[in-house]
């Protein structure tokens, strides 16, 4: 089930009303898988690999939405202060969703105010190895499990028919990173049906691979200049990948769901950037749960 709360902010407000989803939201974003038609012969060759079967369409994460009582059982969620004159400040989100209710919205547009409050709301992890560097390190060094976890959801082996074929090592190993933060966003997001497994997957290897085989700016300036700007973050330190991944997801919003950044108030400071709010959500939620999530895939 899905639910979307009231807002205290009159131009994003939010509706308390319930709406009812099948055993998707169990799985997270619905797939269509509906192939991008390609004049290489190794995206024909990775097309016969994708099955059509139901099983096809589910991807998602192990986990049936982020509620308060997670982040509260974690110690992680501030409870509500009095201001200076005793009073309690007016509900938030937070305040009005039910304890194990998954946090959604019902808009796009209603994403930017609900990162703002999640970021004034829960706090980062304190135990040791909790760092974002750590944690990155930690996804990477298990990045495999993630893979076949999803081969699993979906029969569709993505080491095969996509990192094999991404030239440089940071963006071959960011991969399923860059398919997990897209997770962790469409999940508080209203469903809608979005692009294909295979097109969001093969947009990305062509991203990677824009800074291997360069091309032409006057062809496609947007992802000339995308690419430049991944050129600055590659690393071979794993700890420092976490930024590689956010801005190839900015480029994928800005594409697929513009709305979420669609208020002034979400801009950064270059237009390659994931605005904070955003970036700190995506931190809060990876560091809290990757290690939970990854060591139940284990088992």
């Amino acid at each position: 089930m899905r639910s979307a709360s009231p807002s205290t902010y009159p131009s994003h407000r939010l509706t308390p009303k319930m709406k009812v989803f099948p055993i998707l939201l169990l799985l997270g974003t619905t797939w269509t898988c509906q192939a991008l038609e390609s004049s290489t012969s190794s995206s024909s060759a990775a097309r016969t690999l994708i099955p059509h079967s139901p099983e096809s369409q589910r991807f998602g994460l192990p986990i049936s939405g982020f509620t308060k009582n997670y982040f509260r059982q974690k110690t992680a969620l501030k409870e509500p202060q009095p201001n200076c004159r005793g009073k309690l400040k007016p509900p938030s989100p937070f305040d009005l969703w039910g304890e194990n209710e998954p946090m959604v919205v019902e808009e796009d547009t209603q994403f930017w105010p609900f990162v703002v409050w999640f970021r004034s709301t829960v706090s980062a992890p304190t135990e040791s190895g909790s760092s974002l560097a750590e944690r990155t390190r930690y996804f990477l060094t298990n990045r495999h499990i993630w893979l076949e976890f999803w081969e699993k959801r979906t029969g569709i082996n993505l080491q095969e028919i996509y990192v094999n074929r991404i030239k440089l090592q940071s963006m071959k190993k960011t991969f399923p990173l860059f398919l997990f933060y897209i997770e962790v966003i469409t999940m508080v997001l209203p469903e809608m049906r979005m692009e294909g497994l295979h097109a969001r997957c093969e947009w990305y290897v062509k991203v990677a691979n824009a800074m291997y085989q360069r091309v032409d700016p006057d062809e496609e300036p947007k992802l000339y200049e995308l690419a430049k700007h991944l050129e600055g973050k590659l690393t071979d330190s794993d700890s420092k990948l976490a930024a590689l991944p956010k801005t190839v997801v900015l480029a994928w919003a800005n594409e697929h769901r513009p709305r979420i950044f669609a208020t002034p108030k979400a801009q950064s400071r270059t237009e390659f950037e994931l605005p904070q709010h955003a970036a700190i959500f995506l931190n809060l939620i990876f560091n809290h749960l990757i290690v939970e999530l990854t060591e139940s895939l284990k088992l």
